[in-house]
């Protein structure tokens, strides 16, 4: 019998509809087809159930979507010029390092070794400098692997099977790291509905099936939009265990991190826009802004630091203002 290229949909229940009445719940499924009177619902069996499964090996990688199901790609990780002394790598560090030294805690408690933080904050605030700079500190050992998922792009659904079914971690990683991007920001449907509410998301935080093998794994999961994550993913430990907020810079660190950039000294007028700027609330994307703008244009660090703020007035009005939707 030819192997199906394309994977295959495999019949799991039939429920007549006249069986059902409000508030029964009924099974998860790839997809469900409605007819005569009942309900077909149908796994999805990916084209490469024979196929030998992946090796998770130390080193850093991320999760590709294919036409053959998931692939681990090489990834090598960005580093960022930023002020050490602003950024969120410390804290960050802090909660990993805690947990790789203390994996003993989960034995004595017979519970799988697995603990997740979710980062929240404005875009441009350096999640991703932050992650980055821890990553590459836990890979100096080599026997940390570091996956991320960009979670727009790969279905939870896909990911949740990659890890259950088609991987398998190399006796050289000791440590996982898994980096989730986005959580409740992407765009991926799932069959019955947003990734974000996705029952496989919530089974890959939960551990339902043992996903890591028992492998000391830290989650850290990223969102800009906390107000748009489902209570079921931030309302319960054993999910994210911690939700860290990151902040936009104070005004210190805004003079600071205007020095750092600019490379040089600050005069009284731009110590005043840096001032203004950590009261609009500006992220470290917008000052590096001001000052590549302020060099570009010709103008002071003063007036684009205006501009910013006006933009950012316009784009809170739109936004809030339903007819609009948008920058006016």
């Amino acid at each position: 019998m030819s192997k199906i290229e394309d994977g295959f949909f495999k019949l799991k229940t039939v429920t007549p509809v006249s069986s059902l009445n409000l508030g029964d719940k009924i099974p998860e499924s790839d997809l469900t087809v409605h007819e005569q009177g009942k309900l077909y619902q149908f796994e999805h069996v990916s084209p490469d159930e024979d196929s030998p499964a992946a090796i998770i090996k130390p080193g850093s990688f991320t999760l590709e979507d294919t036409s053959m199901g998931i692939n681990l790609k090489k990834f090598s990780l960005k580093s960022y010029d930023l002020l050490k002394t602003i950024d969120n790598t410390s804290q960050i560090l802090s909660e990993a390092d805690k947990f790789f030294k203390k994996g003993d805690i989960y034995k004595q408690l017979g519970r799988e070794p697995k603990r997740a933080i979710l980062l929240c904050s404005p875009p441009g605030v350096g999640k991703s400098s932050a992650i980055s700079d821890v990553c590459q500190e836990f890979l100096k050992d080599k026997t940390t692997s570091v996956i991320t998922w960009d979670t727009s792009g790969v279905r939870s659904s896909s990911v949740n099977r990659f890890f259950l079914q088609h991987s398998k971690f190399d006796p050289s990683v000791q440590k996982f790291i898994f980096i989730m991007e986005d959580i409740g920001g992407g765009t991926v449907e799932e069959h019955h509905g947003s990734k974000g509410a996705d029952s496989s998301l919530l089974n890959l935080l939960d551990g339902i099936g043992h996903p890591f093998k028992g492998v000391p794994t830290f989650i850290i999961a990223t969102t800009n939009n906390p107000e748009q994550s489902v209570g079921a993913l931030i309302d319960r430990p054993g999910r994210f265990d911690k939700v860290i907020e990151l902040k936009t810079p104070s005004e210190k660190e805004c003079i600071a991190l205007l020095k750092f950039i600019s490379k040089r000294e600050l005069n009284s007028e731009e110590i005043e826009a840096a001032e203004m700027a950590s009261k609009n609330g500006f992220s470290i994307a917008h000052l590096q802004e001001v000052v590549v703008r302020s060099l570009i244009d010709d103008v002071s660090m003063m007036t684009v630091t205006k501009q910013l703020v006006e933009h950012k007035k316009r784009f809170n009005n739109g936004f809030h203002d339903v007819k609009t939707l948008g920058i006016r």
